[in-house]
């Protein structure tokens, strides 16, 4: 991109005009939301500012190479060796410098406005940095929400009651299955004893009542 091209791209990113060299931006905040959302906005500005930067930079060290390419090849033709034959190698070796000179200030020429370009974008960042350091220290930025402590865990629920149910082995035959408080109740009556053969529920394994 052309030098003015480069300076009509910063002004699509800040917002404004700045082809007349003058950087005047107006922000203004309420509250810590737009303080907030602001220095979003110019937080990616600046970022849309540095890559344009280094597109600039690019575009000078490119300029440069040309220059310098053609500095070296100054003198080097076919044309300068019968020159030299003609006029004499100091007269055209004067010529091939003054060239090589006429060169440098060309460079210098076609160089600046890019590096005004470079210092455009520099001021316009330094002074964004301004505009963030005056939102962060300012009352409203400074009275942002404080995060609620989180709240205690509630309590788990209570563990339901054992539902544990048992076969008995009676008679010569598998009775039940009765729970617990059953079992208890039946021992009582007399109705099993403590050899009683026992089954928990959903096992094989049988064992006496006085060992459950």
């Amino acid at each position: 991109m052309s030098p003015e091209e480069l300076i009509a791209k910063i002004g699509e990113i800040v917002g404004d005009d700045v082809s007349d060299g003058r950087i005047d931006f107006k922000y203004s905040w309420a509250s810590y939301e737009q303080a907030k959302a602001l220095l979003l906005r110019i937080r990616a500005v600046q970022k849309e500012l540095r890559l344009l930067k280094q597109q600039v930079g690019a575009a000078i060290s490119s300029t440069k190479s040309d220059f310098s390419s053609a500095r070296i090849s100054v003198g080097k033709g076919v044309g300068s060796s019968m020159a030299a034959s003609f006029f004499g190698r100091k007269a055209v070796g004067r010529i091939n410098a003054a060239r090589r000179d006429d060169l440098r200030r060309e460079q210098i020429r076609t160089v600046a406005p890019y590096e005004n370009v470079k210092r455009i974008i520099d001021q316009i960042i330094t002074k964004l940095d301004e505009v963030k350091g005056r939102i962060e220290l300012s009352p409203e930025y400074q009275a942002r929400p404080t995060r609620a402590a989180n709240p205690a865990p509630a309590r788990p629920p209570p563990l339901p009651p054992t539902t544990s149910r048992y076969y008995v082995y009676l008679d010569g035959e598998v009775k039940g299955p009765y729970m617990r408080e059953q079992l208890i109740a039946l021992y009582g009556t007399g109705t099993i004893v403590a050899d009683t053969q026992c089954c928990l529920e959903g096992t094989e394994q049988w064992e006496r009542y006085q060992d459950l």
